[in-house]
């Protein structure tokens, strides 16, 4: 649960009706609630991911690159297997490591607590920075 500013809070919705994942958005001036759906792996990232860890995964939290336009790295943690960014353009899904998804900072970049041992994106030569930065 977190305060969105003085007179709103959001809390997490788990298995509510149709809504896998969302938030209770609650208005305590207003006493208003509104029910926002979480974003959802599509089903092309999904099966990425399953090929990568196997078909039994649980998904804690899913975030979208922040962007106006196509969605291209989604930056989903797991329940079994730690942090996983799946890159869509480029039908990947990469191991980030263990640790607590933050969310996505300035430049584009994936913000992730170190709590264990870290990798970077797969094994490959990386010709720029990987889009995530660990913090301490």
């Amino acid at each position: 649960m977190s305060w969105n500013d003085n007179s709103t809070v959001a809390a997490p919705l788990v298995g509510m009706g149709d809504m896998v994942r969302g938030k209770a958005i609650i208005d305590v001036n207003k006493g208003t609630v509104r029910k926002v759906k979480d974003f959802e792996l599509p089903e092309a990232a999904a099966d990425l991911l399953r090929r990568e860890v196997g078909n039994s995964v649980e998904m804690i939290r899913i975030l979208p690159q922040p962007s106006l336009e196509k969605v291209r790295y989604m930056a989903v943690q797991t329940a079994e297997y730690g942090i996983w960014l799946i890159d869509a353009q480029n039908d990947s899904a990469d191991w980030v490591g263990v640790g607590f998804l933050l969310g996505w900072a300035d430049g584009q970049r994936l913000a992730v607590w170190d709590t264990g041992e870290q990798k970077g994106l797969g094994d490959q030569e990386q010709t720029a920075p990987p889009p995530y930065f660990l913090a301490p």
